[in-house]
């Protein structure tokens, strides 16, 4: 941990309410960034930046036992945002489900077939949802994943996997079906 985050830490350990002062000033722009990677609208991301920081505020007393500060920060602000397409869609987000679209030419697939993949995905239990969305879309790896969701790279694959396992008893793969 470095020398700031040693401070934000001691700050917080003394509940000073100055401590949330120096995360913002320390930490604004990297979590602002991290949103709006994730939703690509200024308008979401900066009330997402609220709900992030009213959450960090919240659960401050969690920050001490943390072993990267800038990890954590991001990882809650990466969780809000899934938090918020879980509980506003249950699907992968518009510019997510755009790269299939970018690539349906190349596929062959139906929009039918497309649209049954993107609901597919979204009934995805949440924390393999996240995963695929993560592997597929953002193109990290588990270890990076790991680190993001606060889990293993053990658990991450597992996750990716059996999202991947669910996607295919979902749609029938392996069975040809014109109707596709």
């Amino acid at each position: 941990m470095n020398e700031q985050d040693t401070k934000i830490i001691e700050l917080i350990k003394k509940n000073d309410s100055f401590a949330l002062d120096v995360i913002y000033d320390q930490y604004a722009k990297l979590i602002f960034s991290a949103i709006y990677a994730k939703c690509k609208n200024k308008t979401l991301t900066e009330d997402l930046f609220q709900r992030t920081f009213v959450k960090i505020a919240e659960k401050r007393s969690k920050l001490v036992s943390c072993s990267n500060l800038k990890s954590y920060l991001v990882r809650m602000a990466t969780n809000e945002v899934y938090d918020y397409f879980r509980k506003s869609k249950k699907t992968i987000s518009p510019e997510e489900f755009a790269l299939f679209e970018n690539q349906k030419a190349n596929t062959g697939y139906s929009d039918k077939w497309l649209e049954k993949l993107r609901k597919e995905l979204g009934n995805l239990p949440d924390d393999q949802n996240k995963v695929v969305v993560l592997k597929v879309f953002e193109k990290y790896t588990f270890k990076d994943i790991a680190d993001i969701l606060g889990i293993s790279a053990n658990t991450a694959a597992s996750r990716y996997r059996y999202a991947l396992l669910n996607l295919k008893k979902a749609l029938n793969f392996g069975e040809l079906n014109d109707e596709y």
